[in-house]
């Protein structure tokens, strides 16, 4: 059909015998590199894309990592000047609000999906969806006074009304986890999964801390350390209340892939991994990682030994798959996400080496083994996808109990002022790591930082092999004037779709 209509553009025979409503229709479903190939090389075509609001919708949507929302009352037209006014903003980092959100008095938070959630006490939580003025999403707070359990964690997930509970109990000499599936609404149990509304597995002990993750239809927990230092992950779907996978061993952390995929960090010595499992296809539901069952597995380079792993984080916001509510008109496309890895290693004598890696969801998806060869494991040393599938970097302010600093392809790092008196205290930085976005922006000659050559990732010299990276990105700075704040109330910023939190001690800036 492409090739069809880029012969027809130069026989203007043809095109008069195709109704415009028809050569617009076609031109509708091209993919962004056609179109453009089309509306460059006939002035016809040049100028029915330019005239066309929802051909060029298209094009600001797809050039700037979004999908078209669920929001139907709108014309293309409207959505185009909401997306052009919107993507300005941020890229001149103009703040059209601020304000300030108390902290509550519980010690759990959650930001997913434009909604920022707090425990008050064991039982209470406060919702707030943070506004929009360019998406026109208005600005809402509830709480819900009562879960009607005490709350070790939670998570959410705005576009399908729903609330995950962790409750550990001990009856009869007996511990188990349960993770009550609640609407976030109400907290009511939610009218999507079976009678009753739980998942729950048996523990030999409680953890230290949980990781908790809702991918669609599933939903993953991992208990997160103990005394032996071995963690377990569970998959269920939670529709079904149907056990998917166990993965027990030393696990540092994981997140969804995709709909039937998950990516875990493991301590292996003098090795760590990055591997993929299969939670959906497998013949095996408990398993753990020494029984090398894994789909593929990504090695870094062996590190100097002493050094200890601390912490292998992985982040990635939102899930594969999300989808918002109903009144959102667009949103980060599925395919346009980074996975934020950051390497926590203890150097000597209590010092601390902190890298983070930047890895786009291309990188794993690409390398996935396809049908028929769906059962071989393939195993991917560093050279054979670190220096081209990812960029390494380090000195980046990030706090790890603050993790939201990751949404789509972008990452939220900052600088600070010496004091509250300079003009700026918080100067936010964003790392934009989606390919389209950047060649954009060079196309243009716009003003903004962008690194396309490979650099060094490893200037403690932690690995016993180069660590050169060369995925490429670009960075924006902008600048925050906090009055009375000073730099050392500074705990974090968080990133989400439409704002970033700045996070104090005592409360959080929402500009």
């Amino acid at each position: 059909m492409q090739d069809h209509l880029l012969e027809a553009k130069q026989s203007d025979s043809v095109l008069d015998h195709l109704p415009l409503e028809l050569i617009i229709d076609i031109l509708h479903y091209l993919d962004l590199a056609t179109l453009l190939r089309c509306s460059s090389v006939s002035l016809f075509f040049y100028g029915l894309v330019k005239e066309t609001a929802n051909l060029q919708y298209n094009i600001e949507l797809e050039a700037n990592g979004l999908v078209d929302g669920p929001r139907n009352d709108l014309s293309s037209a409207e959505k185009l000047d909401m997306l052009r006014q919107r993507q300005t903003a941020w890229e001149r980092m103009e703040w059209v609000e601020q304000r300030t959100i108390s902290m509550a008095n519980g010690n759990l938070y959650e930001l997913y999906g434009g909604v920022f959630a707090q425990s008050l006490a064991e039982r209470s939580l406060v919702f707030k969806r943070l506004p929009s003025r360019y998406r026109q999403i208005e600005e809402r707070t509830w709480t819900i006074g009562d879960v009607g359990v005490d709350m070790r964690d939670f998570s959410i997930d705005p576009g399908q009304n729903l609330l995950a509970i962790i409750e550990e109990l001990w009856i009869r000499n007996e511990r188990s986890i349960r993770v009550h599936l609640r609407t976030l609404s109400t907290g009511e149990p939610h009218p999507s999964t079976s009678q009753p509304a739980i998942v729950s597995h048996s523990v030999d002990e409680f953890p230290p801390s949980y990781q908790i993750q809702i991918c669609g239809d599933y939903i993953g927990v991992c208990s997160m350390g103990s005394v032996t230092g071995v963690s377990r992950l569970a998959i269920w779907n939670w529709k079904m209340r149907q056990l998917q996978m166990t993965l027990e061993g030393l696990i540092f952390s994981f997140a969804f892939l995709s709909h039937r995929h998950i990516v875990v960090s493991l301590d292996a010595r003098p090795m760590q991994s990055l591997c993929v499992y299969n939670y959906v296809d497998n013949d095996i539901v408990d398993l753990n990682v020494d029984d090398d069952v894994h789909l593929c597995k990504f090695l870094f380079p062996p590190f100097r030994t002493p050094l200890a792993a601390v912490n292998i984080v992985i982040r990635c916001d939102p899930a594969p798959g999300w989808t918002p509510p109903a009144d959102v008109p667009f949103y980060v496309a599925p395919d346009n996400r980074v996975y934020v890895v950051t390497l926590v290693y203890n150097v000597q004598f209590g010092q601390i080496g902190v890298y983070s890696l930047f890895i786009p969801a291309s990188t794993f998806l690409s390398r996935l083994p396809l049908p028929p060869d769906c059962g071989h494991q393939r195993d991917y040393s560093w050279p054979a996808w670190g220096p081209s599938g990812c960029r390494m970097l380090t000195n980046l302010r990030q706090s790890l109990s603050w993790v939201c600093w990751v949404y789509g392809s972008k990452f939220m790092s900052w600088d600070l002022g010496i004091h509250a008196s300079d003009e700026t205290l918080v100067k936010p930085k964003i790392f934009d790591f989606n390919p389209l976005t950047l060649r954009r922006f060079i196309t243009e000659k716009r003003d903004d930082i962008h690194f396309m050559e490979h650099t060094d990732g490893d200037p403690l010299g932690l690995f016993t092999e180069p660590m050169f990276t060369s995925f490429p990105y670009r960075v924006k700075m902008g600048s925050l004037d906090l009055p009375e704040w000073e730099p050392s109330d500074i705990n974090s910023i968080m990133l989400s779709e439409d704002s970033i939190l700045v996070v104090a001690v005592s409360e959080i800036g929402l500009p």
